[in-house]
């Protein structure tokens, strides 16, 4: 059997090129060339067209999500790549594994489908091939590169040559365009473009003419450029200031695009008569709109048995959940129990059973703000189990709620809102495998069912909370990384907060919330979701930048900061805990989490987005800093608490509030502050 096809002439119109870090890549409806590259790429779509994926050593995972047989193929070095390689079906998978463990996973194959996987690059380019001209050489670094976004929210990364990319439509909030002379095309429509990486003189923005500016404002935001168009578009520059505006721009209609290939112009057009635009329908003929909010994980997502709760009966008639002959199974899920169908009644109003969850908090803050829709919610997951557990034994429970939902809306006459939310909230028990790789592909397969259920056009926006983990926090960060890795991934809240100021049955050692914290920390969770309703979705407080600035003296540079950074060692309540975390709750430890001699001596807030730390020792080598890690022993009462962790900044730029939950219920405060995530940074004396 051969296991290769002659791809000669193979000439693509479109080179996307991953990183080396986990990348999310969705090809163009042309025929693509896409070079994954190393890194855990859990996500990479061709789109139409005849799509190469070349897949090398030291890749590590290439998932192909949307491979054709007959149209798409694999590029390898050449042949004897697939010595030693072994293949193996998994359901609807069929993976790929090469002798250094690479593993190509294609969706959508099975072993009979081999013979038409792959071509060899040493066929292509070199040996006794000579390509036609005009076709594609992956090894010539002179071609011009044009990559194309999508609709939805992505990372675009560019190349180290000069390219020319359309970011498109949907809020891309990392868009750089690498080494090189880079053009970046926007267009009316498209929410908001970040570029990252601008230069000055060499890139340059491409306005379909001048007129796009009429009208345009623009605005200093520390080293970021705001330029916001008349129709709302946000362009966002960084490094950028007022003084570069004259070399910022081209439009297109004073030069033709760049050339082999030309990239297209999407710049909207209006409808021609002879295809009118869709009119909305009457009021009177809309149909309702029902939007989905599904919560899951660990016990921490739908409360523990036998504590207190605030929400006891329906308080928003536009918040509903799924109606089972025991309400519990509505309020708090099925475990891994088999939902039975034979108890489901439909929708009724949402409230809570046994114990306040996040949901009520959640779902409230969501219906009073969205009185013209309704909100439905449901649940899965299993009190103390591994996120692989929860993976392996709960899908088939969520997805039978997904189905019962569907049918019971249909019957109903909604129109579900495309975007389902899924607030994660998880972390006890971690993964055997890297949490945030497994969070991601969690994401992906929840997001496939919703497509093949739902429609093509539906979407998971997956909300995962840092949880306050302990010692190490090895699963506290992991869920740091896959928030600032995978653009479907945002911050839920950060439950060490609550679980400061509400712990359960008054004792801060144990792993739950009260009921007024667990309604707190959904209310949190609500704000996330609606920033990202609203198109304007929240970017954590992450750490960007750590930066010697004299001898034993370091200055953390924050992203994210809307307001500026404050200190709040309130959270830590004074009849639970001996004090708050020193230092605001940041460390520096050897790169592999070790303990590292000397301390931090002092530390203190020095910019809106900036603190500064000065450490007793000398540091010169590779290191980690945690923000919110601690080892220390004995800080609550009773001397309990080693490793709790936490964070004492806040941001003074986002506070929130949450809703009266009712039943005479009084909140000890409505107001709710952003703080800074627990998370790790790398960096280099």
């Amino acid at each position: 059997m051969t296991l290769y096809v002659d791809l000669t002439s193979f000439a693509p119109s479109n080179f996307i090129y991953g990183t080396a870090s986990g990348d999310k890549i969705f090809g163009t409806d042309g025929d693509d060339y896409i070079v994954a590259g190393a890194g855990k790429d859990f996500w990479v779509a061709g789109g139409a067209g005849a799509d190469m994926f070349e897949v090398n050593y030291g890749d590590q995972v290439v998932r192909i999500a949307d491979f054709v047989v007959g149209e798409d193929h694999i590029a390898l070095a050449d042949i004897s790549v697939l010595d030693g390689a072994t293949f193996e079906q998994d359901g609807d998978r069929f993976d790929i594994t090469l002798r250094d463990s690479t593993l190509i996973r294609v969706d959508g194959v099975t072993a009979a489908d081999i013979g038409e996987l792959f071509a060899f690059r040493s066929d292509v380019v070199g040996g006794d091939a000579t390509p036609e001209a005009g076709t594609f050489d992956p090894l010539d670094t002179t071609a011009l590169n044009v990559i194309t976004g999508t609709e939805d929210r992505d990372k675009i990364i560019g190349t180290c040559d000069d390219d020319y990319i359309i970011a498109g439509q949907g809020q891309d909030f990392w868009v750089t365009g690498g080494a090189g002379r880079d053009t970046f095309e926007v267009n009316y429509g498209d929410d908001i473009v970040r570029i990252a990486d601008f230069v000055t003189g060499d890139d340059h923005i491409a306005l379909a003419d001048s007129t796009v500016l009429d009208g345009a404002t623009f605005e200093q935001d520390g080293d970021r450029f705001d330029i916001t168009l008349d129709d709302g578009t946000l362009i966002r520059v960084d490094g950028a200031t007022e003084t570069d505006l004259a070399d910022m721009f081209v439009f297109r209609s004073d030069a033709p695009a760049p050339t082999d290939p030309t990239p297209t112009d999407p710049t909207p057009t209006d409808p021609t008569p002879t295809d009118p635009a869709p009119t909305d329908p009457a009021p009177g003929d809309a149909a309702p709109e029902l939007k989905v909010v599904v919560f899951g994980g660990q016990s921490l997502a739908f409360g523990a048995t036998g504590r207190d709760w605030v929400t006891t009966e329906p308080v928003y008639d536009n918040s509903l959940m799924l109606d089972f002959d025991d309400p519990a199974n509505g309020a708090r899920g099925w475990d891994a129990e088999a939902v039975d169908v034979d108890t489901f009644n439909g929708f009724t109003q949402r409230y809570e059973v046994a114990q306040e969850t996040p949901a009520t908090g959640t779902m409230n803050v969501l219906a009073a703000a969205n009185p013209d829709t309704t909100f439905v919610s449901l649940h899965y997951g299993q009190a103390g189990k591994s996120l692989d557990y929860i993976r392996e034994n709960t899908l088939d429970g969520l997805y039978t709620q997904l189905e019962l939902l569907k049918a019971q809306a249909d019957a109903e006459g909604y129109a579900i809102n495309n975007v389902i939310e899924l607030a994660w909230i998880q972390g006890q028990s971690g993964s055997l495998g890297d949490y945030s790789d497994t969070l991601s592909a969690h994401q992906d397969e929840v997001e496939a069912f919703v497509k093949d259920l739902f429609g093509a056009e539906f979407e998971v926006e997956f909300y995962a909370s840092i949880t306050r983990g302990f010692g190490g926090k090895v699963t506290t960060g992991e869920q740091f990384d896959a928030i600032m890795d995978d653009p479907e991934i945002h911050l839920g809240t950060t439950e060490v907060v609550f679980n400061s100021q509400y712990p359960a049955q008054g004792d801060p050692w144990n792993a739950h919330l009260s009921g007024e914290g667990y309604y707190m920390m959904g209310a949190q969770i609500a704000s996330h979701i609606m920033a990202n309703m609203a198109g304007d979705p929240l970017a954590p407080i992450a750490v960007e930048a750590v930066e010697e600035v004299a001898p034993s003296t370091y200055r953390i540079h924050f992203s994210g900061v809307q307001g500026g950074l404050m200190e709040n060692p309130g959270v830590y309540a004074d009849d639970d805990f001996i004090g708050a975390p020193d230092n605001f709750g940041i460390d520096v430890y050897r790169a592999n989490n070790g303990q590292l001699e000397g301390d931090i001596i002092e530390s203190r807030i020095v910019d809106a987005d900036t603190i500064e730390f000065v450490f007793s020792e000398d540091l010169s080598g590779d290191y980690r800093l945690w923000v919110g890690r601690s080892e220390s022993d004995g800080w609550m009462v009773d001397g309990r608490g080693a490793g709790y962790g936490g964070t004492t900044l806040y941001d003074s730029g986002q506070i929130y509030s949450a809703v009266d939950p009712g039943n005479g219920f009084d909140l000890q405060t409505a107001e709710l502050a952003e703080f800074v995530p627990q998370q790790y940074f790398d960096f280099t004396v």
